[in-house]
């Protein structure tokens, strides 16, 4: 594993560009700006992400086209990611994102 790098803006990245093993996950609380996460896939059953991926199946249901949607803040899930990813420190995980407008 790498070294955790602080998110990079990466531009316009299409899914079909997504590194193996990570997922596109857009999220933003409602009436904010929508932030695009390329998080590693191990994440998504750690127990705060499960819990947030929940909430986003209460309120979008299952049905929902596009990347995984989840209702949180930008700033706040970025600062989950980083506590989960060990920060700045080693054996953490790489994490990428980009800011999309909806």
């Amino acid at each position: 594993m790498r070294a955790w790098d602080p998110p990079v803006r990466v531009g316009n990245l299409s899914p079909t560009r997504v590194p193996a093993g990570h997922v596109p996950v857009e999220v933003g609380a409602e009436g904010e700006e929508t932030e695009r996460f390329v998080v590693p896939a191990e994440l998504l059953g750690r127990p705060p992400i499960a819990e947030l991926l929940r909430r986003a199946a209460q309120e979008y249901g299952y049905a929902r086209r596009g990347p995984i949607r989840i209702p949180c803040p930008a700033a706040a899930f970025r600062r989950l990611l980083g506590a989960l990813t060990g920060g700045s420190g080693e054996g953490g995980l790489a994490l990428a994102y980009f800011s999309v407008v909806v």
